[in-house]
């Protein structure tokens, strides 16, 4: 009795266990879960993270700076200097003025050099500096333009967000699909199967003929492959919606919204009626923002005209021995101190600035005509987008009412064919066309679902 129940407790552990490892998501939940989750997403909020701390080194350049530095040299063989003698000539003329040398007795010819060398064998010096920028036009410039850039980001990070709503979209209804058309697989050849086997007993009783059972094992054959295939879509559709967010693969997933759910009437008529707002649109204004960005490149390049001014401190301290001592008290050390103001004016540069400021101005018009060029590329997308939809829709309510045709055929047929009205054949046509009618049932559902996607990242309203 102990053991039954160890037993009975271990299997509650493993199918609760089971049961904690599958996550649930609607498609609203799983898009907010993959904009936490998603490595695009990760990658994104970095970009923007480095933009915000460029906009702080770009601060820090318009800051005070101070450095330090320091020397030690060690002359093993203190540099020569060949002078001029111009002792000797002074030393002669004075003792032939003082009489103690006679005119005729100095020494004559051309003039002697003598070997000097100035310095000593250890020089150490330390020191420090500061320097504080007062104006500079490139600089401010610079300024906006990392805050413009940051804004830029921003965007990029927006974009990011809708690519990933998308991406998530796409994955969710292809996999609610995906089951959807299974479980009508399945549905379809548990009844066929079941007709095939009272068949093959009819068959054993001989009120049938071979004929017929070997037509419905054909028939229920390709249905079970069919459903094979199926369930390898199924698989992969689940591992390309955990990729989306940021998922193992491993991951099992139940999905908590349902295709009727997704293709209600009252939302694809909103969907059809929504405004169209283009500058409402990432992609809109991530071009907008470039121009902003472009704009500030060519006041920079405008600024490089102004003259910049900038202040300095300087102060070292230097040691000049012969013996290395510096450790030891007492030994001179000889400052320098400096301070002063530097002023750059910009004169004359061969014509280079001019043709940059020229060069921005026609990166300025290029970005604006690629303003114009994406207002009408999403114009076109979004009537396109819009287009589809409707199409999609009425081939949806044509394939419904098809596929509620082709069942009652086949209900029909199922009849006569267990009255002996109707062959195996027959019945065999009929579930081949029920079959082909409820694949296009499916892939009409998913062309709507898509549609709709498109419309939604056509006019941003994830």
């Amino acid at each position: 009795m102990k053991s039954a129940l160890t037993v009975l407790v271990l299997l509650c552990s493993v199918s609760f266990l089971k049961s904690q490892s599958a996550m649930e998501f609607s498609l609203a939940e799983a898009q907010a879960f993959a904009l936490q989750n998603n490595l695009q997403m990760q990658s994104s909020a970095i970009d923007l993270e480095i933009a915000k701390k460029k906009i702080k080194e770009t601060i820090a350049i318009g800051l005070p700076q101070v450095n330090a530095s320091g020397s030690f040299q060690h002359f093993l063989d203190i540099p020569v200097t060949v002078i001029p003698d111009f002792i000797s000539p002074t030393v002669i003329s004075t003792l032939i003025q003082t009489g103690v040398l006679d005119a005729e007795d100095a020494p004559s010819g051309s003039a002697q050099f003598v070997e000097a060398q100035f310095g000593t064998k250890y020089n150490v010096s330390g020191g420090i500096s500061a320097s504080q920028l007062l104006f500079d036009g490139t600089f401010l410039v610079g300024l906006q333009a990392a805050r413009a850039y940051a804004q830029f980001s921003e965007l990029g990070v927006e974009s990011t967000e809708a690519e990933v709503k998308e991406q998530v979209a796409q994955a969710y209804t292809t996999l609610l699909v995906a089951n959807e058309n299974l479980s009508l697989l399945q549905q379809s050849a548990s009844t066929l199967r079941k007709i095939s086997d009272d068949t093959e007993a009819l068959f054993n009783n001989g009120f049938a003929e071979q004929i017929d059972v070997d037509q419905l094992k054909l028939q229920l054959s390709s249905i079970e492959n069919q459903i094979t295939f199926s369930s390898t879509q199924i698989e992969i559709a689940r591992e390309m919606f955990c990729f989306s967010l940021g998922l193992p693969e491993t991951t099992e997933i139940v999905l908590k919204d349902n295709v009727e759910t997704l293709l209600l009437d009252e939302q694809l008529g909103a969907l059809i009626q929504q405004p169209f707002v283009p500058e409402m649109l990432p992609s809109v204004k991530t071009v907008q923002s470039g121009i902003v960005l472009q704009e500030l490149l060519l006041k920079k390049e405008k600024a490089a005209y102004l003259p910049s001014l900038s202040a300095f401190f300087n102060h070292n301290q230097n040691a000049l021995r012969n013996q290395f001592n510096f450790f030891e008290s007492g030994g001179a050390w000889f400052p320098s101190t400096v301070w002063g103001v530097n002023l750059s004016i910009p004169i004359f540069s061969s014509g280079m600035k001019h043709y940059k400021v020229q060069q921005a101005e026609l990166e300025l018009e290029k970005a604006r005509i690629g303003l114009e060029q994406v207002n009408d590329a999403t114009r076109l997308t979004y009537r396109n987008a819009k287009a589809e939809l409707m199409n999609a829709i009425n081939q949806l309510d044509n394939t419904t009412k098809s596929l509620a045709l082709s069942e009652r055929i086949l209900s029909h047929t199922r009849i006569k064919y267990k009255e002996g009205l109707a062959s195996s054949f027959e019945l065999s046509q009929a579930e081949t066309q029920q079959l082909n009618t409820q694949g296009s049932y499916i892939a009409a559902m998913l062309n709507v679902l898509q549609a709709k996607i498109r419309i939604q990242k056509s006019t941003n309203q994830f």
